[in-house]
């Protein structure tokens, strides 16, 4: 099968590799975005799918915008027989999905139709979700609403962070991906259209999600929410002015109904602080204070003073 591959980040470049690795399909072009600023230098930064394609050897188009005429007219010479889309960011233009074949492919961290759009890993976590999924699609102009061609269910671990779930969710999608690819080659699939009436959606992740509300969250939404927001944008309150990331943290059996939303109910020399929610308390394992290395919660209580009855408040 001949195909173009299209994506970005690093699980991105995982997915390519493996197809290159599987030395069953050519891979004719990899699309990917432009350079960008990135660290505190802000260098221009090359993406991680650009890096793998050139140590790869393949061909690399570097693209800002998709009503780029000239990528087009090149991707269309090559005559692919699909266009795998794996993290890209955009929604692609009928002009794109109208060049293979068969069709563009994207592979979905949901069991759609649930989930559509940026962030379906932080949104299942959020929720709580005990099991997330693999969804390959036929992609059309809407936003992850194409026909299912494969799908499979993924279990969600009790204390997985959004990192975790990300990085098992490629390495478990690379094999499925593969068997995907060779049935469509095969004539194995069938197509089936989503259920528009059970669609869910979640937007883009923006930094100030991060900033948690403890006057009004509850433990286990608080839990939810660190590891849904690890490692980005974080999970941040304040600590006597100074703002700290909340980098893991645990239901606690302790409770005491006088203390405040923030308020720390009681230290544990073995295990963390303890803090007041709305409705119990939660234990805070690791945690990074403003400008500072990540410390266990320990270690920060003995570096900060900290003490039973401080009180842990909004960012905001």
């Amino acid at each position: 099968m001949k195909l173009v591959f299209m994506g970005t980040p690093a699980g991105a470049a995982f997915l390519l590799k493996k197809i290159f690795d599987s030395k069953k399909h050519e891979i004719l072009a990899v699309v990917t975005t432009i350079d960008k600023p990135s660290g505190r230098g802000q260098k221009m930064a090359k993406s991680e799918v650009c890096e793998t394609a050139e140590e790869l050897g393949l061909p690399v188009y570097k693209i800002q915008t998709l009503k780029d005429e000239r990528i087009l007219s090149a991707i269309k010479k090559l005559s692919p027989d699909i266009i795998v889309v794996v993290a890209f960011g955009k929604i692609l233009p009928k002009e794109f999905l109208e060049i293979p074949k068969y069709f563009c492919l994207n592979v979905h961290f949901s069991l759609l139709p649930k989930y559509r759009g940026a962030s379906p890993i932080q949104s299942a976590l959020l929720n709580g979700d005990k099991e997330t999924g693999i969804t390959i699609i036929k992609m059309n102009e809407k936003l992850d609403a194409g026909e299912i061609i494969s799908q499979k269910k993924v279990p969600i671990f009790e204390r997985e962070n959004s990192q975790q779930l990300s990085e098992r969710l490629f390495i478990e999608s690379s094999s499925f991906l593969l068997q995907t690819i060779d049935d469509i080659e095969n004539g194995n699939i069938k197509l089936h259209p989503q259920d528009d009436s059970f669609a869910s959606y979640c937007a883009t992740i923006k930094k100030e999600d991060g900033f948690l509300d403890i006057k009004s969250i509850g433990k286990e939404k608080f839990i939810n929410f660190v590891r849904a927001f690890t490692p980005w944008p974080g999970v941040y309150l304040k600590y006597k002015d100074k703002r700290v990331k909340i980098l893991s943290a645990e239901i606690s059996l302790l409770d005491n109904k006088d203390a405040i939303e923030g308020e720390i109910i009681a230290i544990d020399k073995d295990m963390g602080i303890i803090i007041k929610t709305k409705d119990g308390s939660v234990l805070i394992r690791e945690i990074q204070p403003e400008n500072s290395k990540p410390m266990s919660a320990i270690s920060f209580a003995n570096g900060y003073r900290v003490k039973a009855k401080d009180i842990f408040t909004n960012v905001k």
